[in-house]
């Protein structure tokens, strides 16, 4: 069995040792959904780093009216070590309310992870999120989960990023791919198993801004359309939060 609410909720347990990577962004997206099971997502929130220490508030919001509703608020650090390994935590405060015949239920999430910089175009990272979830109906929202990731950057017009995830008893996969075009405009597109997802992305920068158009294509709970915007506060270019 998978979990099929993992694809909201990759960018809220990305690997957080890899905020030392970014620089300084203010960030904001929301997502509409237009499947007659997606979700609404909403996520805003602030990444501050100096390359050698960072650290990262976010607020996050999913669900659907009277039906399902999932609040997430986070606050990440992370430090880089001689600049080639990187450790991070997050912790995350969960509100869950499941329709309108049972209470609120209320919990906390832990993610760890570590990132090493190989070489300027090749870093590896491990992450993992604790089983300590909110139970919603008898069963805990999340599972104890495990990600490994590969990231290639052949230049700044072409990066490769491979990922595996183990959740309960099940492995998923993903393979993504970001080509760049005059450091102007990036077109992303990303495959990952269980559940089979496709997500294509195109973002426009605009000097410290960075405008964003996402599409994903979820088995179950259909499609959504999800538009970003992020404004680096550092003078000094960096990487987009993920």
């Amino acid at each position: 069995m998978y979990d099929p609410l993992s694809p909201y909720r990759q960018t809220q347990h990305a690997n957080p040792a890899t905020l030392t990577l970014m620089r300084s962004y203010v960030f904001a997206s929301a997502a509409r959904p237009f499947g007659l099971h997606a979700l609404d997502s909403r996520l805003a929130g602030i990444v501050v780093g100096n390359g050698r220490l960072a650290g990262a508030v976010s607020l996050s919001a999913l669900g659907q009216e009277q039906l399902y509703r999932e609040m997430d608020a986070s606050i990440s650090v992370a430090v880089s070590l001689l600049g080639r390994v990187h450790l991070g935590a997050a912790f995350h405060h969960l509100d869950v309310q499941l329709g309108d015949r049972f209470s609120p239920v209320r919990g906390q999430v832990w993610d760890a992870g570590i990132w090493l910089t190989l070489s300027p175009q090749l870093g590896t990272g491990l992450s993992v999120t604790d089983a300590g979830a909110p139970y919603v109906v008898g069963r805990p929202l999340l599972h104890a989960r495990m990600r490994l990731s590969v990231s290639y950057l052949h230049s700044d017009r072409l990066s490769l990023q491979v990922g595996a995830q183990k959740w309960m008893d099940e492995w998923s996969f993903a393979l993504g791919q970001t080509i760049g075009f005059a450091s102007r405009l990036y077109l992303s597109a990303e495959l990952q198993t269980e559940p089979l997802l496709l997500r294509l992305s195109a973002r426009v920068v605009l000097g410290r801004l960075n405008l964003s158009y996402t599409y994903r294509d979820h088995p179950d709970l259909g499609g959504d359309q999800m538009v970003g915007v992020a404004f680096r506060i550092s003078p000094r270019r960096g990487d987009l939060p993920q």
